[in-house]
């Protein structure tokens, strides 16, 4: 099943995502459903442990438009 990573908007198979949390663990974020987002493995290797605003900025996202899609889904932002 093809989907779009929330964060780089490229088309990915769903079976090869990863776990991300939106606000990290080691930043105080929780594993609750509201901070966690599926997400492709380039991305989520390349977030880490950083926040989506830093993650954004060395990678030229968008974070409004990444906060808009996340927020459509439900998820704290």
């Amino acid at each position: 099943m093809n989907w779009k990573c929330p964060y780089c908007l490229e088309k990915k198979s769903i079976e090869k995502s990863e776990a991300d949390h939106i606000h990290p663990i080691n930043k105080g974020g929780l594993s609750t459903i509201q901070n966690m987002i599926l997400i492709c493995k380039p991305c989520n290797s390349k977030k880490k442990g950083t926040t989506l605003r830093v993650f954004c900025k060395k990678y030229n996202y968008n974070f409004d438009e990444i906060c808009e899609r996340l927020e459509k889904q439900g998820k704290d932002v």
